[in-house]
């Protein structure tokens, strides 16, 4: 939505019409697995929380937030002692305070969905911070895996997460405001367990693959029938 908000506002475009469907996903191969088993596969400890970033170009991208990231977790060393870091995609590019190495876990590249929904799986929590994101893959995994997602409210992440039901979304850029959100998502474990439940139900009801093929297909009807004023969502 927030791309078409973009074009609704274009001097060129902003008469054509715009329907928002949103990125598809597998919900049957992103899915959750149950956490200890998922630990237990990827080798991880068991009786600590974990939160994942995600990135191609690890923490050294500017535009995904990697420097963010670090300046929020470094606060939460000491705050949560036994708190762990999950990296996938990319390699940190720097050390983070408070972390020794042996919580840090580093996957690297990951390519096939098993492996992928065994991380998430595994996850507490996925943190995007952002600067500028439209729907990313990785919140969408996430949550189709019940794994709650916390974001800066900002262009498509605002989208992402359904604030306070399926995660938490933090001021833009405001590294102590996402530090806040990660400390309120794992304070209580039957609220974090609360919000897994309702990213995989959120998922399933609006990323799922047979409905955006619905959605697809509903629009194809309408285009072909001549008519220009459907709303698709």
């Amino acid at each position: 939505q927030w791309l078409a908000d973009c074009v609704q506002t274009s001097a060129l475009m902003k008469s054509w019409p715009v329907h928002v469907i949103p990125t598809s996903i597998d919900t049957s191969l992103f899915r959750p697995i149950p956490k200890m088993t998922a630990r237990r596969l990827l080798g991880l400890k068991l009786d600590a929380p974990y939160i994942l970033y995600s990135a191609l170009g690890g923490t050294s991208d500017k535009r995904k937030g990697g420097d963010l990231f670090i300046e929020a977790v470094e606060g939460l060393a000491h705050t949560i002692p036994e708190l762990n870091l999950m990296f996938v995609g990319g390699q940190r590019s720097a050390e983070i305070g408070g972390f020794p190495e042996d919580r840090v876990y580093e996957a690297g590249g990951l390519n096939d969905p098993l492996t992928l929904a065994l991380h998430y799986s595994a996850a507490d929590l996925t943190v995007i911070p952002s600067r500028q994101d439209n729907l990313p893959q990785v919140g969408v995994e996430a949550q189709s895996c019940g794994c709650p997602v916390v974001a800066f409210d900002v262009s498509g992440l605002s989208e992402l997460i359904d604030n306070g039901k399926t995660g938490a979304l933090a001021s833009p850029f405001d590294c102590a405001d996402l530090r806040r959100a990660v400390q309120w998502c794992l304070a209580d474990p039957a609220r974090l367990k609360h919000l897994g439940k309702a990213a995989r139900k959120r998922a399933q009801n609006k990323f799922d693959r047979q409905i955006v093929a619905t959605s697809y297909r509903s629009l194809y009807e309408h285009v072909l029938s001549g008519s220009r004023t459907a709303k698709i969502s």
